[in-house]
């Protein structure tokens, strides 16, 4: 009675129990359902007759599989859902009408699918959540072969979405809402590297929208939380991170562009700047913590090693982009370093407690940046002046390819008016005040033999960065005694 009353083909129930589908993706970017599905094509073009009324009461699908292979990478990608539930309840082609729908699906990589929401076919419009949570890092690893020289990335990855999808009068509409991914133990290493180049205990971003129609993506926060990163400069100068990428393609020859091509060209440019609106793109808050660096220099004689115990940075940006000029702008921007140490040999060089940068400004258009203050506090430099002249600070920052001086001579020279004698302490002059800096003397006696200690030098200082302002640091030094 109900099909004959709403003229629709009606069922009240259809159940699928164990049905199997192998999805593959070839070589040449087809699929190996593209030949069976243009079989069904007429070579006429025929006027769109819609869809027919039909109304499903509830459709079931139960331990489903559907398994996936990508071709276009070698080793060929494989995964797939299973087991596959799909349960859709009023699914109708009626003007209109919507129906529920709920899927979960399990696949090989460990991700769970949940995905559930509204359907109307007449027009098309689709309304919703879903979820993707467990993806394994390490199983995406054939995608990265021949992109990048990486060992399998660590990690497990989760992301999730409620959307609204409509299609009408041959018009895409797409919105997403509540957007979150997160991604908790990645670890990033070199092929044939001991230890990851990058290590992050969490990374997350929530509260994303994005708008087809009004061409906007906004983020609420990003957040990395707890990690280390690892770095080495060699000698030529070179990151070790830069094995990661292949090497570049051999430039090819330039061919020179007929003389007619040229106003052709210049007169296009217009068009495409003012072509449809621009772009926004906004992010209301970056934070970064809980992140320690270790960066080896291997560009001296003996390599430097730089140590900061933890890296704090925040800042909101915005930007336009699509129209004409691309603008950017970052503002309430903030980076902390704590807790960093220089050494050479494993012997301490330098080191501060902290530096801070506050205030950050910058804007693309305006090509200029701006700060409101820059602290540095608890500063600490060693500098030993051995019995042969020679200055350890002065060593250290020797180059690798630097030949090895010349032992000095020991012979007097003619003091100075003003010099201090042998043994005495002096400090050399610097362009600013506030940083502490001394030099010894150990011409009376060597240094293996002596038992004090390195003199300490506490130090603070603060410096303001209004351009506005005048730039002159400020601060205190004193020799412990």
């Amino acid at each position: 009675a109900s099909s004959l009353l709403r003229f629709a083909w009606t069922f009240d129930t259809i159940r699928l129990t164990g049905p199997e589908g192998r999805l593959v993706l070839l070589p040449g970017g087809k699929l190996n359902w593209t030949a069976f599905l243009d079989a069904f094509k007429d070579d006429e073009e025929k006027p769109d007759k819609g869809m027919p009324r039909l109304l499903i009461r509830h459709l079931v699908l139960q331990d489903g599989r559907v398994d996936f292979v990508d071709r276009t990478v070698a080793p060929a990608f494989e995964t797939g859902f299973r087991p596959l539930d799909l349960s859709l309840d009023e699914l109708s082609t009626l003007p209109d009408d919507k129906g529920r729908y709920q899927v979960s699906a399990r696949t090989p990589l460990g991700a769970q699918l949940r995905w559930q929401g509204e359907v109307a076919l007449k027009p098309v419009s689709l309304s919703g959540a879903v979820s993707l949570t467990g993806i394994r890092l390490a199983r995406l690893a054939p995608y990265l072969k021949g992109r990048v020289d990486i060992a399998a990335p660590e990690g497990i990855a989760g992301v999730e979405t409620r959307y609204r999808v409509g299609y009408d009068n041959k018009h895409l509409s797409l919105a997403l809402d509540q957007i979150g991914a997160s991604v908790e133990g990645l670890r990033l290493a070199g092929a044939r590297a001991s230890e990851p180049a990058l290590a992050l205990d969490k990374l997350s971003l929530s509260g994303g929208r994005f708008d087809l129609d009004r061409r906007s993506l906004q983020v609420a926060a990003i957040e990395l939380n707890g990690g280390r990163v690892n770095l080495a400069r060699r000698a030529d100068g070179s990151l070790d991170v830069q094995d990661w990428l292949p090497a570049a393609p051999a430039a090819a020859a330039e061919v020179p562009a007929p003389a007619t091509a040229a106003p052709a060209a210049a007169e296009a440019k217009p068009a495409a700047s003012g072509a449809g609106s621009p772009w926004h793109v906004a992010l209301d808050r970056f934070s970064l913590d809980g992140v320690g660096v270790h960066f080896v220099d291997h560009g001296y004689a003996k390599p430097l090693a730089l140590d900061v115990g933890n890296v704090k940075v925040t800042f909101k940006a915005d930007a336009l982009a699509g129209a004409g000029p691309l603008q950017a702008h970052l503002a309430d921007g903030g980076v902390e370093l704590a807790r960093l140490a220089v050494a050479s040999a494993g012997k301490p060089l330098a080191g501060l407690d902290r530096i801070a940068l506050a205030g950050v400004r910058a804007g693309l258009a305006e090509h200029r940046a701006d700060a409101d203050s820059l602290t540095l506090s608890g500063g600490r430099l060693a500098a030993t002046r051995a019995a042969n002249g020679r200055i350890t600070l002065l060593d250290a920052l020797a180059p690798a390819s630097a030949r090895k001086p010349a032992p000095a001579r020991a012979r007097p020279r003619a003091r100075r008016p003003g010099r201090a004698g042998p043994g005495a302490w002096g400090a050399p002059r610097w362009p600013a005040s506030g940083w502490p800096c001394a030099t010894r003397r150990s011409s009376r006696r060597s240094p293996s033999t002596s038992t004090r200690s390195p003199p300490a030098f506490p130090a603070s200082a603060r410096t303001s960065t209004r351009p506005s302002r005048s730039s002159s640091p400020s601060g205190s030094a004193r020799a412990a005694p």
